[in-house]
Order: structure tokens, then C-alpha cells, then sequence
């Protein structure tokens, strides 16, 4: 069996595409203010398997990124209000009492309040500036990287295979 390259090429350039879609998904989630904790962020890493049939670059992170940028639909089920909760604390949200002063409030109290917001997310959707729905996030980088992702992966599969025939053509001789 002809061992070596093992598709060299290809392997190196889905890992700079796997660096270059984590990059630009963080980025997104900042310029779309989406940004709380920076946990979505954080979570976000790729992977990169070359087998002998198929290769692949998988970009995974936390599962609620998908709601981010796809959204909760009107009418659907509630969010956690823990989640809620969650985002409220790392968001820094303050509240007003009445008078329009910053208010105090109980655990008991922000609970009520995250649970306020997720029923509201489940009737009406998500991100108001987003028509209640997502942001794209997703949708959005990858779009805006594909067009030169496809000719580079056929360019280095290409001299990866180039190197390969050469190479057991050698072996033939």
C-alpha cells in the first residue's frame, strides 16, 4: 500500500478554514450584539477528519447558538427560564422601580422576571431588532465564505491526488 501524503494539502486547509469560520462567527455574535457572557463565543471550536472516502470540518459549539441565529418562531414552546435568568445576570440587567430609579430585586423577584421573559419569547419570538427571529449568524458567515471555499478544497484534493499518482507511479517503475 502506497503510504505518505495522506492528503496533506486538503488537511491544511481545512484547518485554516476551521480557524478563519470560528474567527468569523465571533466576530458575528459581537457585531450583532448578541455577545452576554461570551460563552456562546468561547464554546465555539472545529474539527477536522480526513478519512479514505470523505473528509470534514465541523464548527461546533454551544447548542443555543442555533437559537441565536435561527430564532424561536412565534407561538412556540418557552425558552428555560434558568437560561433566562443566566443571560440576565451576565448581560448586567438592571431594572426600574416606578419611579424609574434602579431597583433592588430579590432572587425570587429576577426569577418572575426571566420567567415573564421567556413566556414572551415563546409567544412572540426572539430579538425584537430582528423581526423576532434570529440573527443569521449562521447563515451569514458561512455564506459570506463559501464562494472560495469550494474552488481551494478542489485545488488542494486536486495536488494532493497529483502527488499521490505520481507517487505510485513511482512505486510501479
Amino acid at each position: 500500500m502506497l503510504e505518505g501524503n495522506r492528503y496533506v494539502n486538503l488537511k491544511r486547509l481545512l484547518n485554516l478554514y476551521g480557524e478563519l469560520f470560528v474567527r468569523e462567527y465571533r466576530k458575528r455574535l459581537k457585531a450583532d450584539g448578541t455577545y452576554a457572557s461570551g460563552r456562546a463565543s468561547r464554546s465555539l471550536e472545529y474539527g477536522v477528519t480526513i478519512g479514505q472516502l470523505q473528509s470534514e470540518l465541523s464548527v461546533l459549539g454551544e447548542r443555543y447558538i442555533t437559537a441565536i441565529s435561527d430564532g424561536r418562531g412565534k407561538n412556540k414552546k418557552m425558552p428555560p427560564s434558568t437560561a433566562i435568568l443566566r443571560w440576565m445576570k451576565d448581560k448586567g440587567v438592571r431594572l426600574r422601580d416606578s419611579k424609574g430609579r434602579f431597583a433592588v430585586l430579590s432572587d425570587y423577584k429576577m426569577r418572575g422576571i426571566a420567567y415573564a421573559i421567556a413566556r414572551s419569547i415563546g409567544r412572540e419570538g426572539t430579538i425584537k431588532r430582528f423581526n423576532n427571529t434570529g440573527t443569521g449568524l449562521i447563515d451569514i458567515v458561512y455564506n459570506n465564505i463559501k464562494d472560495t471555499f469550494g474552488d481551494e478544497i478542489l485545488e488542494a484534493f486536486g495536488e494532493d491526488i497529483e502527488y499521490t499518482l505520481e507517487r505510485y507511479l513511482k512505486d510501479v517503475k
